[in-house]
């Protein structure tokens, strides 16, 4: 969601989601209508959901922020993307709200 991520950028963060959460490398399809993707985010998301607990679903959503933040700025397509992800997952706005806020005031490593 971050234009100014390059395209290293983006395919150093597909790896390490999928290395992490392990995810099937799969060959991307070509864009799709928004309807339909749509119900395949809500496919992976159920798929998450059901495998992984509320801790490490807050935890996945709390190492997207970092990444959101890598930049030192949230755009709006960020923004959006984040509430997307925390409604897809199930998480509490109340709790994306609280790491949003933790990580904000964090200093930079």
């Amino acid at each position: 969601a971050d234009p100014a991520l390059t395209q290293e950028d983006r395919e150093l963060v597909a790896e390490h989601l999928r290395n992490r959460w392990g995810l099937n490398p799969e060959k991307q399809p070509s864009p799709e209508p928004e309807h339909e993707r749509r119900t395949r985010f809500e496919e992976y998301a159920g798929r998450l959901r059901a495998r992984f607990g509320q801790n490490q679903r807050l935890a996945l959503v709390e190492r997207m922020w970092t990444v959101a933040f890598s930049d030192g700025a949230i755009g709006r397509h960020e923004e959006r993307l984040m509430h997307l992800a925390g409604e897809l997952l199930d998480i509490g706005k109340e709790d994306l709200v609280e790491v949003r806020t933790r990580l904000q005031v964090l200093p930079p490593s």
